[in-house]
């Protein structure tokens, strides 16, 4: 939620549309497929394009597979 007033709404939309569109999800599928409930580590790597800014990636150091 963004509080603004009417003068800045179009504003505030340009920026909200500009960092939605500048947004990826990756999926990853384990080639191990065992069930064994244990954590597996992902690394990810970014390497941002000549001339494009600072990227500012997210994720999540790993997961624990399933059991069953």
């Amino acid at each position: 939620m963004f509080e603004a007033n009417a003068f800045e709404l179009p504003d505030m939309a340009k920026k909200i549309g500009i960092d939605l569109r500048n947004r990826y999800i990756l999926g990853y599928a384990p080639t191990n497929q065992e069930r064994d409930g244990k954590f597996h580590s992902v690394e990810v790597r970014v390497i941002p394009p000549r001339g494009l800014p600072k990227l500012k990636p997210h994720w999540r150091t790993g997961y624990y597979a399933p059991l069953d």
